[in-house]
């Protein structure tokens, strides 16, 4: 076998079982008390009476690779594959690291087939701010990842070289002084050609946005290399500055909409317990079971109602929170006779009157702006003994927790000579739009500059899905 050959096997096979040896220790990120005893030019028996490196309290060497699954406590590699392929990838290179760190770590002061890794003055460990150090480690991870086939890979390479550069600076304690670092032999792995001028792939954007925004890795340092935490609200504003493209419609719908995919992850959260509660295997095993089932409605009636707001252009045809197919597997006459319930009631206080709709679609332009209908098939103005059909738009604001809006309306009258009148009505709404004060005229003459018929009208809307939602579950 050619020197050179030789070489590469035994320090990529030494590699290989100093990662298998970090994947043993990893996971309780600390040095046990035993350690791996070099003996012979390879890696053999841990030592069981052999007294731990110090570490400083710290894990074995690396500084730790950002992960996006990190986010949203530790559930956002849930949200988009690319996620979990960059969290994947940075634990290939944390263990490709971590390994070239136990190497050098145990080097033989004899040993001439890697450079000299650098002790701190006390002789406890190797100092990663040193040159020297870094050479070692440098050496290693390149024969490592290219025995690994990870440099080949467009996606998991680019991963591998973009942490490599970002932990040798932070190491260092210098980005100067890593870029020097980075024009060494023992480094020359970090650059390829085929970075230059392409695309970055989602897991290439995504770790862009975890490095974008550095600290100081210590309190003495002046220069900030390490990278911060970020918000989850912070991690998904970068995403969608920096182009990402995300695989699942979970995320786009995180990225587009923030307060809309919030509620449906509530809803989803609430549709999921509320197929367990209702298994009909399980009436039985809960004395409470009425009052949990009611929590369980109340929630899926606000979640919903918060849904309906979009950031996006929406026609929302029927905006009650009644589903559209019953939860685990139940019947659908409890869905049909929600839908005989008027979806708003209005009642007008000031002259006797009640009027009742049943659908009335919207349109969502945004999170803050609205064109509602007023679709009252039934309007009855009690004093006066009409009956009426009344129809109108209204454009609404929506800024806070009120929602404000005006237009108007015309009513179609049931009976009598005067078939039509022209109307207007204001309205204030709060609690999702579901409570609300509607203030207008039912009789608009622009020709006689006249006004007729005021009305002061008390409005509740979702009826229907609050009667669905907060029935006795027993009884369906």
């Amino acid at each position: 076998m050619p020197a050179a050959s030789k070489r590469k096997f035994i320090a990529g096979g030494t590699t290989v079982v100093a990662l298998y040896s970090v994947i043993t220790v990893g996971p309780r990120c600390f040095w046990p008390g035993r350690r791996w005893l070099r003996r012979g030019g390879v890696w053999g028996s841990p030592h069981r009476g052999a007294a731990p490196p110090d570490r400083g309290g710290r894990c074995p060497a690396g500084l730790g690779s950002p992960l996006a699954g990190s986010q949203l406590l530790n559930f956002a590699g849930f949200l988009d594959r690319p996620l979990r392929e960059l969290d994947y990838d940075a634990g290939v290179y944390d263990g490709i690291h971590e390994a070239a760190a136990a190497v050098c770590d145990d080097q033989d002061p004899y040993d001439v087939r890697l450079p000299m890794s650098v002790r701190r003055a006390d002789g406890s460990q190797v100092d990663f701010r040193q040159e020297g150090t870094q050479r070692c480690i440098g050496a290693v991870m390149g024969i490592a990842a290219r025995e690994l086939g990870v440099v080949e890979s467009r996606r998991a390479g680019a991963v591998f070289r973009k942490l490599a550069r970002a932990e040798l600076a932070a190491s260092m304690g210098s980005s100067s002084r890593a870029d020097r670092m980075e024009r060494s032999p023992e480094w020359s792995w970090l650059v390829t050609p085929d970075d230059e001028g392409r695309d970055q792939s989602p897991v290439e954007v995504a770790l862009s946005v975890l490095l974008a925004r550095k600290r100081p890795c210590g309190d003495g340092d002046a220069e900030a290399l390490c990278a911060a935490e970020l918000t989850f609200d912070e991690f998904l504003d970068g995403l969608g500055a920096a182009g990402y493209q995300p695989h699942d419609l979970t995320m786009r719908l995180a990225l587009a909409d923030r307060q809309r995919w919030l509620a449906s992850i509530a809803r989803k959260a609430l549709d999921r317990t509320m197929v367990i509660e209702l298994d009909p295997s399980r009436r039985g095993d809960m004395a409470q079971k009425e009052q949990v089932l009611f929590a369980l409605g109340a929630g899926e009636l606000w979640t919903r109602g918060g849904e309906a707001r979009a950031a996006s252009i929406r026609l929302v045809l029927d905006p009650s929170t009644v589903p559209e197919r019953p939860a685990g597997g139940g019947r659908w006459l409890p869905i049909f006779a929600a839908h005989l319930v008027p979806y708003r009631v209005a009642l007008d206080v000031a002259q006797g009157g009640v009027a009742a709709s049943w659908f009335e679609p919207a349109l969502r332009i945004g999170s803050s702006f609205s064109l509602l209908s007023t679709a009252q098939l039934v309007d009855a103005q009690l004093s006066a003994g009409r009956f009426s059909s009344t129809f109108g738009v209204r454009p609404t604001l929506h800024l806070g927790g009120i929602s404000a809006g005006l237009g108007p309306r015309l009513a179609v009258h049931w009976t009598g000579p005067d078939r039509f009148d022209l109307g207007a009505e204001a309205g204030l709404l709060v609690l999702q739009d579901r409570i609300g004060l509607s203030v207008g005229v039912r009789e608009l003459s622009v020709s006689r500059r006249t006004a007729g018929s005021v009305f002061v009208a008390l409005t509740l809307s979702d009826l229907n899905g609050a009667v669905y939602w907060l029935t006795p579950w027993a009884q369906r």
